[in-house]
């Protein structure tokens, strides 16, 4: 999707919002917003996860719910009791499962590149952190970030967030576009990403801009596979699949 249907966009279904929404460079006077951005998006994803499981999980519980309470009715009541039981451990051992990973994965992110985003993402040649400011407000984030065990050229999309109540405004689409348009300034390889299966209006935006999907890739450094990940991550991406996208901007 180029920058001009990303305009019409805006122009059609919020016109009010594209005059006065600004995509700009970060500032250090933005650290405090940012991290606050950070940790705000992330509960929305620990929510957004949580209700997944239930959901997906739910049909399962429900179809041997009906068979415990037929086994109770026959006579075993013992059966519905031990259901129960084993229902409830597992909802326990889930959330403490992802209330224990989403706390490393915050507390490492908060003390590692969100630490300091001037040094971390304004620092090296190519790498960004890019704020969107509405009204003098920043509501949304995104930075673009090279990894030692990245190939020269490839860079990772990273922390790409907007405030829960500025959602589905486009916002999005103009930072995303942002980046893109840097990376081409830049002669840039190629952008890689990794994103959780449930964030479908993130992924579907990815896709239109032109994102593949380089989970399966043969290549796996060159889609950013190989580069390892914080604990809290690994046991979210137990608990939720994930999907490795690249961009080669060269053909964008």
């Amino acid at each position: 999707m180029g920058s001009s249907d990303a305009t019409q966009h805006w122009t059609t279904h919020y016109p009010e919002v594209k005059d006065r929404l600004t995509i700009r460079s970060f500032q250090r006077s933005d650290q405090k917003e940012c991290v606050q951005i950070f940790m705000d998006g992330f509960q929305d994803y620990k929510k957004a996860l949580a209700v997944t499981f239930l959901s997906k999980s739910s049909w399962y519980v429900g179809m041997a719910t009906i068979l415990a309470s037929l086994a109770a009715v026959l006579g075993s009541t013992w059966i519905f009791v031990l259901f129960v039981f084993i229902i409830l451990i597992l909802l326990t051992f889930f959330y403490i499962s992802l209330h224990v990973a989403c706390y490393k994965y915050v507390k490492y992110t908060v003390r590692t590149d969100m630490r300091d985003i001037e040094k971390s993402y304004m620092s090296d040649e190519g790498c960004h952190m890019w704020v969107a400011e509405l009204c003098g407000k920043v509501v949304g984030m995104v930075g673009l970030r090279h990894d030692e065990n990245q190939e020269p050229g490839v860079f990772e999309l990273q922390r790409m967030y907007v405030v829960p109540g500025y959602k589905r405004m486009g916002i999005g689409k103009r930072m995303l576009t942002e980046v893109i348009t840097h990376a081409k300034k830049h002669r840039m390889k190629m952008i890689v990403l990794t994103t959780s299966n449930i964030q479908v209006p993130a992924i579907q935006l990815y896709m239109k801009y032109g994102f593949k999907d380089a989970t399966h890739s043969s290549s796996a450094n060159e889609s950013g596979g190989s580069i390892q990940r914080p604990d809290g991550e690994s046991i979210l991406a137990i608990l939720t699949a994930v999907t490795n996208f690249k961009l080669s901007i060269s053909s964008s």
